[in-house]
């Protein structure tokens, strides 16, 4: 049994969304939309199939093999999840900056401190330079204690150097 038809009606009503929307912003034809809405899906087509699951932010199995609406997800669909990996480096990472600048982060109530070191490090994961990434954390640290909480990662990634003295 397929959910394909079920799932595409649940998801659009979810957001709100209506044919014309979803296939526009989906990349999906117009007449294949209107086909699923009226339940002649015949052939869908995989590409079609495929842009309405990423689209909605599911897994195609997902999208026509499990009533999303009685069951939820599968969390292979949740795709906003970050990396495991990338995520323990983020927090191996703080405990670093933690011990060498004496700041205490706690992860359970800094989830801003969190989010950036995950930020800095999924970047280039393979590339990571600790010494570099250290500096722009400390740098985002200070910046956010002075009071500046909302502090653009870019503002971060800017060089910083000795400015020249006027005068």
């Amino acid at each position: 049994m397929t959910y394909l038809v079920t799932n595409v009606l649940h998801l659009a009503a979810a957001r709100g969304l209506d044919q014309k929307v979803i296939g526009k912003a989906a990349g999906v034809a117009q007449s294949t939309i209107s086909r699923i809405y009226n339940n002649k899906i015949g052939d869908t087509g995989y590409l079609g199939v495929q842009k309405l699951a990423a689209f909605f932010g599911v897994t195609m199995d997902d999208l026509v093999n499990r009533n999303i609406a009685e069951n939820g997800v599968s969390s292979k669909s949740q795709t906003g999840r970050p990396d495991l990996e990338t995520l323990a480096s983020a927090m191996e990472f703080l405990g670093l900056v933690s011990q060498r600048q004496v700041v205490p982060i706690d992860f359970s109530t800094d989830s801003e401190a969190l989010l950036y070191a995950y930020d800095l490090i999924a970047q280039d994961p393979a590339g990571f330079d600790h010494e570099q990434a250290m500096g722009q954390m400390v740098e985002w640290l200070k910046a956010r204690r002075l009071g500046n909480a909302k502090v653009d990662k870019g503002d971060a990634d800017r060089p910083r150097g000795r400015g020249v003295r006027k005068g």
